[in-house]
């Protein structure tokens, strides 16, 4: 009996690093595909153009902490411009879908999980 597993990465290095230490430590056959999310950007946006601030000002906020004033933490905030601004979420994440052995896939979930995997799913495959 075989199942289906899958996860999103933010990045196809970590997805790759995964399907490695996955096709090195899990014993008996297994199907990995690795492939770019093209459904969504990471976050709630459905494209780039939503990310975009169209209004308003950008603040960029630095925190700093002093040995004098009983230990205070300040913060010190500047304007910006957008374009400084990198945008993590503008970022498309990978997704990664192994089929393998049943009697793996607590092993193999581990890997995905402990290589930033999420958006886990299982389903029975035959």
């Amino acid at each position: 009996m075989y199942t289906k597993l899958s996860a999103e990465f933010d990045y196809m290095e970590l997805a790759e690093s995964t399907a490695q230490m996955i096709r090195e430590r899990i014993d008996g056959q297994k199907k990995i595909v690795i492939f770019q999310n093209k459904c969504k950007y990471k976050g709630c946006a459905e494209s780039p153009a939503d990310l975009t601030v169209s209004e308003g000002n950008a603040k960029l906020m630095f925190s700093f902490s002093t040995h004098s004033n009983n230990f205070l933490t300040g913060a010190v905030i500047r304007d910006a411009e957008i374009s400084q601004i990198n945008e993590l979420l503008l970022t498309k994440s990978v997704k990664m879908e192994i089929i393998c052995e049943k009697s793996q896939r607590e092993k193999v979930l581990q890997d995905m999980i402990s290589y930033g995997g999420y958006n886990l799913k299982t389903t029975p495959h035959n």
